[in-house]
C-alpha cells in the first residue's frame, strides 16, 4: 500500500488501543506468554501468526521444475515449462508477469487468481482441441483492505489511494463484485445493504465468547469427536 496509507493505518489501529511494533520480531509464544526481541513481553491466549505466502514444500516431491522460492516454473501459457499438459496457476505458480516487464512475476493474490483460472481452463481445452493456448496477461488494477467498519486503504490503478470510508467502499464493491454467481452477489450485497440500517446479529456471540472450542472439538481423537457430537445433538 505504501508508507503514507500504511502510517495512516498504523495510527487508526493505535487509536483503537491496538499496540503496534515495527522492525522487530517474536522471540517466543510459550505457556501464553510471548516475548519479543525488541524486550517487550506480555501474556497472550490467542495468537495469530502471519507470515505472508509460501508454496506447498509438497511441490518438491511431484518432480516438477521449480522456481527459486519452490512455485512452479511456468509459462505465460500457464503450462509448466518443458510439459505441453500439465498446467499450473494462484499461490503454487511462478507466472511471468507480462504487464510488468521482464524478470517480473504475478504476485500470488486473489486478482491473478481467478483470472489465471479462467485462462487455464480454456487452454486446457485448446490443448484437447490442437490449438494454440492464449498466454495470461493482466495488467494490476490496484488494491484494496478494509481495517474494520467503515475504514479501510486503497490505491486504485497505481495512482490514486484512498482512505477512510471512500476505501472501505472501494473494498466492499470489489470483493463483492468477485463474488460467484449472480443468485450469491445479489444476496450479499443485499445483506451489506440491510446492515446499514440494522443491527449486528447476535448469533455469533457465544462462538466469540469461546473462539478456541471449535479449534479443541477439530483436534480430539475419533472416538472422543462422535461422542462430543452426540453430546451436542442431546442438548
Amino acid at each position: 500500500m505504501g508508507p503514507d496509507l500504511g502510517v495512516w493505518t498504523m495510527q487508526k489501529l493505535e487509536e483503537r488501543g491496538i499496540e503496534v511494533y515495527l522492525n522487530t520480531s517474536m522471540e517466543s509464544c510459550l505457556g501464553q506468554h510471548v516475548v519479543l526481541k525488541n524486550g517487550v513481553e506480555t501474556p497472550a491466549s490467542t495468537i495469530v501468526w502471519t507470515a505472508g505466502v509460501k508454496p506447498s514444500p509438497l511441490l518438491a516431491d511431484f518432480g516438477l521444475p521449480l522456481g527459486p522460492k519452490g512455485h512452479i516454473d511456468t509459462a505465460p501459457t500457464l503450462q509448466v515449462q518443458g510439459m505441453d499438459y500439465v498446467w499450473a496457476a494462484g499461490d503454487t505458480a511462478q507466472v511471468p508477469d507480462l504487464a510488468s516487464g521482464e524478470g517480473a512475476w504475478c504476485p500470488p493474490n486473489a486478482q491473478h487468481a481467478v483470472r489465471q483460472a479462467l485462462v487455464l481452463g480454456d487452454n486446457v481445452i485448446a490443448r484437447l482441441r490442437d490449438d494454440e493456448p492464449r498466454i495470461y496477461r493482466h495488467k494490476n488494477l490496484g488494491a484494496v483492505a478494509g481495517i474494520g467498519l467503515h475504514k479501510g486503504v486503497a490505491i486504485l490503478f497505481g495512482k490514486y489511494r484512498l482512505k477512510g470510508r471512500p476505501a472501505w467502499w472501494f473494498h466492499r464493491l470489489y470483493h463483492g463484485s468477485r463474488v460467484p454467481t449472480m443468485n450469491r452477489k445479489l444476496r450479499v450485497f443485499l445483506d451489506w445493504t440491510l446492515a446499514v440500517f440494522l443491527r449486528r446479529e447476535t448469533v455469533g456471540l457465544p462462538a466469540m465468547a469461546h473462539p478456541r472450542d471449535a479449534f479443541v472439538d477439530a483436534s480430539l481423537p475419533e472416538p472422543l469427536l462422535r461422542r462430543a457430537d452426540r453430546a451436542n445433538s442431546l442438548s
